[in-house]
């Protein structure tokens, strides 16, 4: 874990209050305002914008056709400290704001408002560590793009990274810290590694995408809300050295061919993989409301290589508790090739499994799928624990009867090992 990084900044200098056609920025204090307009504007030594009063407020405001960059003295390798403690606004259509050094947004009313685009280059920093909860300080990202190539740390602020009608863009080796909140409001992409500190919140209201090879770190909560989405084929880690920490919870829509390292609380919509695909929790995994929607496209599970499976299913090393509806629908033509004696173990259980989908019962009809009948059993079938399908009742009479007789007795069943 990186310390958050602190700056200080002398101010010596007086800015006229409105500055416009300038091309450099360096080395002012500014209580004023300054408009970029030309692609042309660098910022070579450290600067500081600052609130003075309501008459003097302090802004810097990239507009249409403007790039303002924060450059990297790169023969000393020092960071150029950009502190802004008053307003900076990315105009869209147009304004770009290029960090390559240290952005540091921090007081009362440091806000930075984006727009445009807003580049946080490889190796640069981005320290939201507002000092007051006045409402006002923070990062907002409103219908820009924000791209991170280096570190972001969000820290003291009620506000967070809000990204409404947004787009945000977490690269490869890029790192976000947050010990605060993160509310995504737009569409958030993450191909790298996010660190959400205990008492954190991350909360996703529209579409987060946790890319293959990504990485969130919970120790926090992670909220997938209602009617958001959900493509988890990375790792979501809620783990410390074994132990849970932190918590996951869906509303929405989950899916992917990705990990969850601890407990999922599930009261949405769950679908694992991507047409199809093999969703994987080290943990418990509890069905509070929703649903569950299981795709077939054939009998093949992947045979330990997740990326091939031919039907839909949920690994779960842990205990599962089922409640909601089940949904299954036939994929690439398989209406054509399902037939009788076919089996489809979609969720498999390492420790106890207890309930049931919403009205159906251990041997109960499913639906009628490419003119074939679908059963469902708790029971597992193989050598397996958990919950198949299958198109008539392929277990040994006895089997069947020793199934139903522990699922009428509401008793639990254990994966065997």
């Amino acid at each position: 874990m990186k310390n958050l990084p602190f700056f200080a900044v002398a101010l010596l200098l007086f800015v006229p209050s409105t500055i416009y056609g300038q091309q450099q920025i360096s080395p002012n204090p500014n209580s004023g305002n300054i408009y970029v307009t030309t692609p042309d504007w660098v910022n070579h030594e450290d600067f500081s914008n600052y609130y003075e009063d309501a008459n003097n407020i302090g802004l810097v405001q990239i507009n249409h056709g403007g790039v303002l960059t924060n450059h990297k003295m790169t023969e000393e390798y020092l960071d150029i400290t950009f502190a802004n403690r008053a307003n900076f606004k990315v105009i869209s259509a147009g304004g770009t704001f290029v960090n390559q050094g240290f952005f540091l947004n921090r007081g009362t009313h440091g806000f930075i408002s984006n727009q445009g685009a807003f580049n946080n280059k490889a190796d640069a920093r981005i320290n939201n560590a507002a000092g007051n909860l006045d409402g006002t300080s923070g990062i907002s990202n409103i219908s820009g793009t924000l791209t991170n190539q280096g570190d972001i740390f969000n820290g003291r602020d009620e506000h967070g990274l809000a990204y409404e009608n947004a787009v945000f863009n977490n690269l490869v080796n890029a790192e976000i810290y947050n010990q605060s909140f993160i509310n995504n409001q737009g569409q958030m992409a993450n191909h790298g590694h996010i660190y959400n500190q205990t008492s954190s919140v991350i909360s996703n209201w529209e579409k987060f995408d946790n890319k293959d090879g990504a990485r969130v770190r919970n120790w926090g909560t992670f909220t997938n809300h209602e009617d958001a989405y959900l493509i988890n084929n990375g790792v979501i880690d809620n783990l410390d050295g074994g132990n849970v920490k932190g918590q996951f919870v869906n509303h929405g829509h989950l899916s992917g061919n990705g990990v969850i390292l601890g407990a999922v609380f599930d009261h949405g919509i769950t679908k694992p993989g991507n047409s199809a695909g093999v969703k994987t929790i080290h943990g418990n995994y509890i069905k509070v409301a929703g649903s569950m929607e299981i795709e077939l496209g054939g009998l093949f599970d992947g045979g330990g290589d997740h990326a091939i499976t031919e039907f839909d299913w949920i690994d779960v090393t842990g205990n599962v508790e089922l409640a909601g509806l089940l949904n299954v629908s036939l994929i690439d033509g398989f209406e054509k090739r399902i037939n009788r004696g076919q089996v489809f173990e979609f969720l498999r259980v390492g420790g106890t499994l207890s309930g049931q989908f919403y009205g159906l019962r251990e041997g109960d009809l499913v639906g009628n799928f490419g003119g074939q009948d679908l059963f469902i059993t708790y029971g597992g079938m193989g050598d397996g624990g958990g919950v198949a399908l299958f198109t008539n009742a392929v277990p040994e009479p006895t089997t069947m009867l020793i199934w139903s007789m522990l699922a009428g007795l509401g008793m639990t069943v254990r994966r065997r090992r």
